[in-house]
């Protein structure tokens, strides 16, 4: 596989940017140069007679799945290729698709292909042509870490007849292929293996119509308009939720999923998880930004799913409780909807606890390049808000950051919060000192753990703390049982390669910085438990991994419990990424106060929902113990 890097990719996004729908993704093919080999062009001989029926054809044809091959890079990339015969299926601002009418019954070969061709096109569906010019693979999304599509470039073309059928799309399900449910690439693509690797299935059908039927949405669209689904009603896929959700596990990351794209139709912004369509969608298999996608040749006619937000189960006054939120981007300045949503979540959804640990809250304005990194007026608005609501009066409490030193949208200053009930008997013990770069110890007062500041940050100043969220870290007591918290948001995944890339397994940059993180985290806890063994401990946040993952594991060793194993495998999401439910967000508690754990539960409240119509793309995480009074 080989990165490369299109010449001529400006051209190529304007002229998408003319004849297409402008959206935040380009979903098209850049051109790029490529090398050259000596290999023969594969080509049929056709006689050049003809009924009064046909249209006359060159002697020699060439076939698209001679061109495609049974593997991920035509082994005719670079050279020249004439009389590729084929039948078109739908044109786009950039080009058009064809595919043959001649099938080699040959599974692992696709008999469909992109031809470059900038502007207005002449073709339409159900023209036979006939297209010379180069093979080239070329990598739309960049080249880095991704797969690449095959198309023909500086290509001329032929009309040999128009108002043809188009060929019968393969439908992916029952009746017709079926992907596969657990593996996406196992071998390092030492072997081609449509019927049992996700990653060459869909390779075996690139530029290809295919047909689903009974799609079903196993998540709402993102905001680029992609949207995940499977085919035959979830019939054949695997990992389903009790709540129609696909969840990852460390072994199945979902291959089954089916990303629907809008660059050649469009589609609405607003479909929840659980929609279905009037009629089966039909569509051609491209790959864009790390994803194998359908780009529909007709506009589906969507069934919208009913949404139903959980709410926890109530709890009575010896039970202590603390959810942990992402609230994606919260600022002062945010319109008051905002607010009240998250109020409504708080009061209604999480039947306010007694602590909310909060990741991505901003500063009092927001992505405003300025020197306000204090969020006080933020988490008023909070406070506020669940006032107007009836709920209890909380509190805040943070330590601004430095100055854009701690990641996120530039001039936003995100960083963890913590909201507790004064109301409730929860006390923040407050040790003044802490700041955004003086790191907290912990101490032993005669046999007793208490932290140096509170609130305070872990080691703000580690490099592996550079442009991410410091740990914030406070000492509370409630009914005169002290509890230490940590707050995390840790680094984001941004960086990794995709589940469909050109790396198998994919490499995980960003998980170095996590794990860095997560030793650091580790030692502190451990400081804590030498001093004090029976220590109540809460470390919570979004902290962007899964519960499987080395750095989740490193934070939980042997004396923390991740409270996500208290829910079934298949339960355990609190964020979707592509159609794939996963778990980001955590709660982990010492050994001493796993114990006493009463509940847990992932409050689905957003990660379903499309991202137009949602707060934010988290949902809370909310445990409760019985600490008595």
């Amino acid at each position: 596989m080989k990165n490369k890097f299109p010449l001529i990719l400006l051209i190529t996004l304007f002229i998408i940017s003319s004849c297409t729908t402008g959206l935040p993704e380009v979903h098209s093919t850049p051109i790029s140069p490529s090398e050259t080999t000596d290999s023969a062009i594969p080509t049929s001989t056709v006689s050049t007679s003809v009924t009064q029926e046909g249209p006359i054809l060159p002697e020699n044809i060439t076939q698209i799945h001679g061109i495609q091959g049974a593997s991920h890079i035509s082994p005719f990339e670079g050279e020249e290729v004439t009389n590729v015969i084929g039948i078109v299926t739908v044109t786009s601002g950039i080009g058009f698709y064809i595919q043959s009418n001649e099938p080699d019954n040959d599974i692992a070969t696709s008999e469909g292909i992109f031809v470059f061709n900038p502007g207005l096109q002449k073709v339409k569906p159900g023209d036979l042509v006939l297209v010379s010019g180069e093979v080239e693979e070329t990598y739309p999304g960049g080249g880095f870490g991704e797969l690449s599509i095959t198309q023909i470039i500086y290509a001329k073309y032929e009309i040999l007849s128009s108002n043809n059928p188009l060929p019968e799309p393969i439908i992916i399900g029952n009746g017709g292929r079926a992907a596969p449910t657990v593996i996406i690439d196992d071998d390092g693509f030492t072997t081609f293996d449509p019927e049992t690797d996700g990653l060459d299935f869909f390779e075996s059908l690139e530029s290809m119509l295919v047909q689903i039927n009974n799609p079903y949405a196993v998540a709402g669209i993102n905001k680029y308009r992609e949207l995940a689904i499977v085919p035959d009603n979830g019939e054949n896929a695997t990992g389903f939720s009790s709540r129609g959700t696909l969840t990852i596990t460390k072994t199945d990351y979902n291959p089954e999923r089916l990303i629907i794209d809008d660059s050649l139709r469009s589609l609405p912004d607003d479909i929840p998880f659980g929609s279905t369509t009037e009629e089966p969608i039909v569509g051609v298999v491209d790959y864009t930004y790390g994803m194998f996608k359908i780009q529909p040749i007709s506009k589906p006619n969507f069934i919208y799913a009913d949404f139903q937000p959980e709410i926890v189960a109530s709890t009575d006054e010896t039970h202590f409780s603390v959810a942990a939120y992402n609230v994606e981007n919260l600022d002062a300045l945010d319109k008051p909807i905002r607010f009240e949503t998250l109020a409504e979540h708080i009061v209604t959804n999480l039947k306010n606890p007694d602590l909310i640990i909060l990741s991505e809250i901003q500063d009092n304005d927001g992505e405003k390049k300025s020197d306000i990194t204090e969020a006080d007026l933020t988490g008023q608005k909070i406070i506020d808000a669940i006032l107007a609501l009836g709920g209890p009066e909380y509190k805040y409490t943070d330590i601004a950051p430095s100055d854009d030193r701690d990641g996120g949208a530039p001039g936003g200053n995100i960083r963890v919060g913590f909201l507790y009930r004064p109301d409730t008997d929860l006390v923040l013990i407050e040790k003044p000192g802490g700041d955004s770069t003086t790191a907290v110890k912990v101490l032993d007062s005669n046999g007793i753990a208490e932290f140096s500041v509170s609130p305070g940050r872990i080691e703000p100043q580690s490099s592996a703390f550079n442009s991410s969220r410091k740990a914030l870290t406070a000492e509370f007591e409630w009914h005169g049982q002290k509890l230490f918290v940590i707050g995390m948001h840790m680094n984001s995944k941004g960086g990794d390669n995709p589940l469909f890339g050109e790396n198998q397994p994919p490499y995980l940059e960003s998980e170095v910085q996590r794990q860095n993180q997560a030793d650091i985290i580790r030692a502190f806890i451990d400081q804590i438990l030498s001093i004090d063994p029976t220590a109540n401990i809460i470390v919570g946040g979004d902290l962007n991994d899964f519960q499987f993952s080395n750095p989740i594991q490193t934070i939980q060793g042997e004396n923390m419990v991740n409270l996500v194993y208290e829910l079934p495998a298949e339960e355990r999401y609190t964020y979707t990424y592509a159609g794939n439910a996963q778990a980001l967000d955590h709660i982990l508690v010492s050994n001493a106060l796993y114990e006493k754990l009463s509940c847990f539960d992932v409050v689905h409240i957003n990660s379903e929902q499309a991202a137009e119509t949602r707060f934010s793309d988290h949902d809370p995480v909310f445990a409760c113990f019985n600490l008595g009074k």
